[in-house]
């Protein structure tokens, strides 16, 4: 977003601004970027259960900025990994970045695929 500069004078003693003794001064705002994501995290996963599950996602933007995962809509911690997963861990997760120039958000479906081995006696 653009911010326009700002043209400030500082006078010493009761000059007036056309007087030598004061000074123009030109403020030029610092840009501020919104979080964007220069790696986005997947939007499904699926794998086995007891297996790793990594979401994995970089954010660039203006500082500072926070960054929060949620599973099912509450704030979790730890969730760019889960070790072995299980169906307790299928859910919907979302990453949310944030700064003072704006929000971005990603949305992943995490999806266990379970085995199941049935054996057959005749």
């Amino acid at each position: 977003s653009y911010l326009p500069p700002v043209l400030a004078f500082l006078c010493v003693g009761q000059k007036q601004p056309s007087s030598p003794d004061c000074h123009f001064i030109l403020f030029f705002p610092e840009r501020k970027n919104p979080p964007v994501f220069t790696k986005k995290p997947s939007e499904h996963i699926e794998d086995m259960e007891g297996k790793l599950v990594k979401m994995e996602g970089r954010v660039s933007g203006s500082q500072p900025m926070s960054v929060s995962w949620f599973k099912d809509n509450k704030e979790i911690y730890t969730c760019l990994e889960i070790s072995q997963a299980s169906r307790h861990d299928a859910g919907d997760y979302l990453c949310k970045a944030t700064n003072d120039a704006g929000t971005l958000i990603s949305h992943t479906s995490v999806c266990p695929v379970f085995s199941f081995s049935h054996h057959f006696s005749f």
